[in-house]
């Protein structure tokens, strides 16, 4: 599987998660149930996107781009590293507004859910459009096959043993209920 099919199938399983959490937001009122299933959510989202995917991007695959010395990459990967920020942020207020609650909190969970949502779409539509077209035209085979080696030993080091695959199963089940 090559650089740009590895992050497809990683970029549908973000969109996957990303319509369970427009769905939670979505509920009307709140209460023990949907506060659960609130912050299972945004703990997958927080552990596969935000630490591990954008985890790998920025150690392995922008460094790469970036040591190739064009601009256009240069340019691209410094706006989806601020795009990357902006997200973190957004999910650790969002996380931060969970414990305890007051009136106001659902509300404010369902405006930073809702700027997170359009800013990720629109981050994966962009990695997409751009970024990986740009891995396949930079990248030749044995840098791809390195590229993937080293994205893969990052993962090791970003999650726990097992953890991708409890974060894959979990998504299955919140989804179907």
């Amino acid at each position: 599987m090559s650089i740009q099919e590895n992050l497809r199938q990683e970029h549908g399983t973000a969109m996957k998660m990303f319509a369970l959490l427009q769905k939670v937001l979505d509920q009307e009122g709140g209460g023990p149930d949907r506060d659960d299933l609130l912050r299972s959510v945004l703990l997958l989202l927080k552990r596969y996107v935000d630490d591990c995917h954008h985890g790998k991007e920025e150690r392995v695959l922008f460094p790469e781009l970036e040591r190739l010395g064009q601009e256009d990459a240069q340019s691209l990967t410094a706006d989806l590293r601020k795009e990357h920020e902006s997200a973190a942020d957004l999910m650790s207020a969002m996380l931060d507004d969970l414990p305890g609650r007051e009136a106001g909190g659902t509300e404010s969970i369902r405006d930073r859910g809702g700027r997170y949502l359009d800013l990720m779409r629109a981050h994966i539509r962009r990695e997409n459009a751009e970024l990986l077209p740009l891995c396949g035209e930079r990248f030749q085979a044995e840098t791809d096959r390195l590229v993937r080696e080293r994205m893969e030993e990052a993962e090791t080091d970003l999650l726990e043993p097992g953890e991708k695959e409890r974060i894959l199963a979990e998504l299955s089940r919140l989804s179907s209920g």
